[in-house]
């Protein structure tokens, strides 16, 4: 027997992918209007976009099934959502931690480059301090993006039931179930 190619999944998160970072590298050149706080809050909001992704992303795939399969089996609201996430963990996490964070990740270094630009425009810096101030933007943006990463992932493994719940009842508010 032969096993199914995933090649609708891979084109699905190719164009998903693409479309994700066209919109939010679309949206962050539109804000940014070569100010330092505007990059910075750009690069922070991009932090907290990947961070929360990665925490519904853990959650999803460390939570247990069978609370959730008892809570839908007594009608609670959001439950069912919750038993479908788990049952697509590995999609949900591909969608919100390898889509989302990696390219928030891609677009705050960007964003990033930018800044980097912007500082050194606004100083008389040699060329030897332009190439430090260039590598200090790239090595914070890197150092917070990965210890928050690191955090929301100790977060979700902590809390994967309260989190998975969290979102199901999000979800729940938008869909007919």
């Amino acid at each position: 027997m032969r096993k199914k190619r995933p090649v609708g999944w891979f084109i699905f998160i190719l164009i998903f992918t693409f479309a994700v970072a066209f919109g939010i590298g679309l949206a962050s050149e539109f804000f940014n209007a070569n100010s330092i706080i505007i990059c910075v809050v750009i690069i922070l909001v991009l932090m907290l976009l990947a961070f929360l992704g990665d925490i519904v992303a853990v959650a999803v795939v460390t939570a247990d099934l069978a609370p959730f399969n008892a809570m839908a089996s007594r009608k609670i609201k959001g439950a069912r959502v919750c038993v479908r996430l788990i049952k697509n963990s590995d999609k949900v996490s591909s969608i919100l931690s390898d889509v989302l964070g990696d390219v928030c990740g891609i677009v705050s270094g960007a964003i990033g480059a930018s800044l980097a630009i912007i500082l050194m425009a606004k100083g008389d810096f040699t060329a030897f301090e332009q190439v430090l101030v260039a590598v200090t933007v790239t090595a914070v943006i890197a150092a917070v993006t990965v210890s928050v990463k690191s955090l929301a992932k100790k977060i979700a493994i902590k809390n994967s039931t309260k989190i998975v719940f969290a979102v199901g009842k999000f979800i729940s508010l938008f869909t007919k179930n």
